[in-house]
């Protein structure tokens, strides 16, 4: 029987986010199944049912409304090993987090969806994870499917304390700091009423760069007694931006992320068209005292460097100044026929994205970044003769006054979804 963990997100959002805002509570060697949770809270209670039937369920995690769905289900009966409950939103009868909600359901259908996401984006700070989060799922309904969601939402009654009394499986809590939507108050009632559960809060902004931190976050506060509750050590990715000369940069956090002395550090380059050592990609050669050196990457926008080191995989970073993509006819050598932008920001964006992807397969410009493109969600189409198939894991960068991309081929079985962030300004870097 092949052991699964159920992941159930949240009204108006979809699979995908719930794959990877929890994907690293998943232990490993685990399959995922991130449920298709539309419809009331009977009808996601149901859907948890049909996919846990017949499997060995290690982990039940939900988010939000799907938190609730996932109290609901095993309170009435569901089993698994650990429950993770993410930003719980009420208890028992709907309230006022309920009533915005439904606010929300009205105005989408009376407005339209694109009308009213501008209007939260006008009024959000930019690279706010929560409406990057929000454009996600809403884009996966029409008006109407989204008005309904929210509206059906709405009107669900939360688990009630008898409910949340009635868990008997090792359970984690994770409240998000500062979320008036999602209360620490009832993520604090959710624990006192759970037998043995476990709280912990997120930083309001941990997400942003690192979208997996509430996952990972709920991973840690269950009992190390569950099942797979301690996996392995997850992949790391470093990042860090400082006006010191790129080499220097990637020496520094090389040698901090092996816990070496930085002379340990030897840097060497390859060239993918010419094979030559004196220019080209930079990688780490393994010595005696390094055996196992992790993937590099660096970037240069001005006097700004910026380097990625991580045990992931192969790794590329790519840095631009904001607006460097201002400039008559670069869209058609960038774009691919079927992308289209709107702004030099954008054009900025596709442009660092596509850098930092081809640098990460070992091309570089031997391929036009014309020839593919890249969605949202990662994926890539090629329509050049090499088409690489490796996964690809894509991720854009608060970097003051800059645009900042890195993105990663994950190697020998390592989940993607538990890519460790941390992002790091050095010494007279913007922001630092």
């Amino acid at each position: 029987m092949t052991p699964v963990a159920v992941l159930v997100h949240g009204a108006g959002s979809c699979p995908a986010t719930a794959r990877l805002l929890l994907g690293p509570a998943v232990p490993d060697d685990v399959e995922a199944i991130a449920v298709e949770a539309r419809g009331s809270i009977d009808q996601v209670v149901a859907a948890i049912t049909a996919a846990a039937a017949g499997r060995e369920v290690v982990l039940v995690a939900g988010i939000s409304l799907g938190a609730h769905a996932a109290a609901r289900w095993v309170a009435s009966g569901g089993r698994c090993a650990a429950l993770l409950l993410v930003m719980p939103a009420w208890t028992g009868a709907p309230g006022t987090v309920a009533r915005v909600t439904a606010t929300s359901a009205d105005d989408i259908e009376r407005r339209g969806r694109d009308a009213v996401l501008a209007g939260i984006t006008a009024s959000t700070a930019p690279g706010d994870w929560v409406l990057e989060e929000l454009q996600r799922g809403w884009s996966t309904y029409d008006d109407h499917q989204l008005a309904a969601a929210l509206r059906s939402a709405a009107s669900s009654a939360g688990p009630t304390l008898d409910e949340l009394a009635a868990i008997d499986v090792p359970t984690a809590v994770v409240a998000l700091a500062d979320d008036p939507l999602h209360p620490q108050v009832v993520a604090r009632q959710w624990v006192r009423a759970i037998p043995g559960a476990h709280l912990v809060t997120v930083r309001r902004r941990a997400p942003g760069p690192d979208r997996g931190a509430l996952g990972r976050a709920g991973r840690l506060a269950l009992p190390p007694d569950v099942p797979g509750a301690r996996t392995r050590a997850a992949p790391r990715l470093v990042v860090a931006y400082a006006t010191s000369p790129a080499h220097l940069v990637l020496r520094t956090e090389a040698a901090r992320f092996h816990q070496v002395p930085p002379a340990h550090i030897v840097v060497v380059h390859e060239c993918p068209r010419c094979g030559s050592a004196a220019h080209g990609r930079p990688r780490l050669a393994p010595t005696a005292s390094l055996r196992h050196p992790a993937h590099v990457s660096l970037a240069r926008a001005g006097e700004l460097s910026v380097v990625a080191v991580t045990d992931a995989g192969p790794v590329g970073v790519d840095v631009e100044a904001e607006g460097a993509a201002d400039v008559a006819g670069l869209g058609d050598v960038v774009l691919h026929p079927g992308e289209r932008t709107t702004s030099p920001p954008d054009l900025t964006r596709v442009w660092v994205r596509k850098e930092a992807l081809l640098k990460a397969y070992g091309i570089g410009l031997a391929v036009d970044p014309g020839d593919l493109r890249l969605d949202d969600d990662g994926r890539v189409t090629w329509t050049s003769a090499q088409r690489p198939t490796a996964r690809v894991w894509l991720r854009d960068l608060p970097v003051p006054g800059h645009v900042v991309t890195v993105a990663v081929l994950p190697q020998g079985g390592r989940h993607v979804e538990r890519l460790e962030v941390t992002l790091r300004p050095g010494d007279g870097a913007p922001g630092a």
